[in-house]
């Protein structure tokens, strides 16, 4: 701000915070959260299309974990991590992230506590979600819920396979090496994240593609990753409806493996 004021001739300004912080906390919420949404819509219509797959919107998915101040209304409402001791610690905030692959802007973002799993956050960002977008995820989102969820709602998912689901590409109906059909199957007992009814909804077992492949990248050691995406046609390059559409050659998702 001393940089702007002076180069436009209008001298100091006080360096003093305290008008600052007295006017942003009159902010209403509403307003900075309508704000985030207009910025981001901006950025993305300056990146331009460049995006994975032409005409499709890739939305990343991640949760991180931040501390707040120590004061006795954050304890009680996002408590420390129980290994911590009492008056050890901070309260830990968790939140889960929605932004754009072309732009990196912030869409949309839901918090919680530390008792709140990142896909139950995430949930609660479903709505946010268009028919047409593509969810790229890591983890702890190749999961049967979401993969068999969103795409009831036109919404297609790509993320890493969890590490305790193992894969045995002679079973699948193979599209190429490395590359092929798994039918996955409801389990028989209700996920958490999910009421009765939604779990009533979701189908009785859905059809994913899983593709292995090693991602190199330049002054990292090479590492094995497993994707699984409910993009299922290697040629198609749109969605009809809201049926599976295509995945590209394994490569062309090598940044997936950064996630």
């Amino acid at each position: 701000m001393q940089a702007l004021f002076r180069s436009h001739g209008r001298g100091l300004i006080d360096e003093g915070d305290s008008a600052y912080v007295q006017a942003r906390q009159r902010l209403p919420r509403q307003r900075l959260e309508q704000a985030l949404i207009a910025t981001a819509q901006a950025a993305d219509r300056r990146a331009g299309s460049a995006g994975l797959l032409p005409g499709r919107p890739v939305k990343v998915v991640d949760g991180s974990t931040t501390q707040l101040a120590d004061t006795p209304k954050n304890q009680q409402r996002y408590p420390q991590p129980s290994t911590q001791k009492r008056g050890c610690g901070f309260p830990a905030l968790k939140l889960v992230v929605l932004f754009s692959l072309t732009s990196g802007a912030i869409l949309h973002v839901l918090w919680g506590s530390l008792r709140h799993h990142d896909l139950r956050l995430l949930r609660g960002l479903w709505d946010c979600l268009t028919q047409g977008d593509i969810l790229l995820g890591d983890r702890a989102y190749g999961e049967y819920t979401t993969l068999a969820g969103l795409p009831q709602q036109g919404v297609d998912v790509v993320a890493r396979l969890h590490q305790c689901r193992k894969v045995d590409f002679r079973k699948a109906r193979r599209l190429a090496e490395h590359d092929g059909l798994f039918v996955w199957t409801k389990g028989c007992q209700q996920s958490e994240i999910l009421s009765a009814q939604q779990w009533a909804l979701l189908p009785a077992e859905i059809t994913v593609r899983m593709i292995r492949f090693t991602a190199t990248i330049r002054g990292f050691r090479a590492r094995r990753v497993t994707l699984v995406t409910t993009l299922l046609d290697p040629k198609s390059s749109t969605r009809p409806n809201t049926s599976s559409a295509c995945m590209p050659a394994a490569g062309a998702w090598s940044c997936a493996c950064a996630i």
